[in-house]
């Protein structure tokens, strides 16, 4: 794939799995989970040269019995920066750049047969308590101290409101039924289906000023919230808020892939009772497409 297209450099990066996709692999993938490629066209080349990073696109997995336009059931809902020829957007019907939804398999293919996928991870019963404690000591860069204040996901610094606490009980619980619903149930007959949906007609971002600004973080580099049209990152992120999986208050335009991988020295604050894994699995396509 061209444009916002990953692959990590193997001194940086370590996997604790690589699996073959045909052979087992993709059963280990989920809803929610994020997938990233290597891309070499000039977008790809521009993404490395600001970023620092390898990373150049990045989508969401989606699986789904109840769509049934791909043999395997999984499909990468992202938005790459050229038109996919040979897998055409599921939902609009025709191949085109921007928001759309894949044949997962397709597209790594497409991708010289490999990606990295790093998992959403449910936080058990035994580790959850230990695990936001950890997240809530960690001194936070400037992308993950927007939206703290959201009061709808399971992070303690989340309550600064004034409600009485059944009624923040309430809201948590709320959040996270919601949550684990989009999570666990097939994406076909949720909100999150009529959210791809909506912003399947987008189109992809052209504006390299927004992806500089995306990048830098210094004084006066802060970017507006715009999701008239997408980067990878940008809808990933959105995805995210949507599902109640961060806060609200996110801007998704101050993200890069690299920002959502393990790369990033600061990490995407994952609200409820979710975390997003530590390393990532490395995947390969190695049969050819009938």
């Amino acid at each position: 794939m061209g444009g916002c297209c990953c692959c990590f450099c193997s001194d940086e990066h370590h996997y604790y799995e690589v699996v073959d996709y045909e052979r087992g692999g993709r059963g280990k993938f989920n809803t929610g989970d994020l997938i990233f490629f290597s891309g070499s066209g000039v977008q790809s080349n521009l993404i490395k040269l600001f970023t620092n990073s390898n990373l150049t696109h990045v989508g969401i997995i989606i699986k789904s019995e109840k769509i049934n336009r791909s043999e395997d059931g999984y499909y990468i809902w992202h938005s790459p920066s050229e038109v996919l020829s040979s897998a055409p957007d599921i939902i609009s019907g025709t191949p085109k750049s921007g928001p759309q939804l894949n044949d997962l398999r397709q597209v790594i293919k497409l991708s010289g047969g490999r990606a990295y996928v790093r998992k959403l991870v449910k936080l058990s019963k035994r580790y959850e308590k230990k695990v936001i404690t950890l997240g809530n000591s960690i001194s936070h860069g400037r992308k993950e101290l927007r939206g703290d204040d959201d009061g709808g996901g399971g992070r303690e610094q989340g309550y600064r409101t004034q409600l009485p606490r059944n009624q923040k009980k309430s809201k948590r619980s709320e959040a996270i039924t919601k949550l684990d619903t989009y999570l666990t149930e097939d994406p076909y007959t949720t909100e999150l289906m009529t959210f791809m949906k909506g912003e399947d007609g987008k189109l992809y971002e052209t504006s390299k000023q927004q992806l500089l600004l995306s990048v830098y973080d210094g004084p006066f580099g802060e970017n507006t919230q715009d999701t008239s049209s997408y980067f990878c990152s940008e809808l990933v992120v959105e995805t995210y808020k949507m599902m109640g999986l961060i806060s609200k208050k996110t801007i998704s335009s101050e993200f890069t892939p690299k920002d959502l991988s393990t790369q990033s020295e600061t990490q995407l604050k994952i609200l409820g009772d979710y975390t997003l894994a530590r390393k990532e699995i490395e995947v390969h396509v190695t049969e050819d497409i009938v």
